[in-house]
């Protein structure tokens, strides 16, 4: 059986969050991808790079409340990520 690795990457609004994962996919071609993007992300913007959708983060402006939070901690350990891309320095995040 053949380990693939598993990358996460967690949005960042702009332009960079598009770039980083067609590099990665470019730079990792037999890696597992899961993307956590915002609830109404447009996948599209994705397509044809492999990359599983997890559409767990509130949209911008939305209230973000405490349970939320939990949820998407919890989504992300489960996923068992070998390596988590963030795209901005978030002490909340840390």
């Amino acid at each position: 059986m053949t380990y693939r690795t598993h990358i996460g990457i967690f949005y960042s609004y702009g332009p960079h969050f598009i770039k980083t994962a067609r590099s990665l996919r470019e730079t990792h071609p037999q890696a597992e991808i899961t993307a956590f993007v915002p609830e109404h992300f447009p996948v599209e913007l994705l397509s044809g790079l492999d990359i599983l959708i997890q559409p767990l983060l509130p949209d911008n402006g939305r209230e973000r409340a405490i349970k939320k939070v939990v949820t998407i901690i919890r989504a992300i350990r489960k996923e068992r990520l070998d390596i988590f891309v963030v795209l901005f320095n978030s002490p909340r995040l840390q």
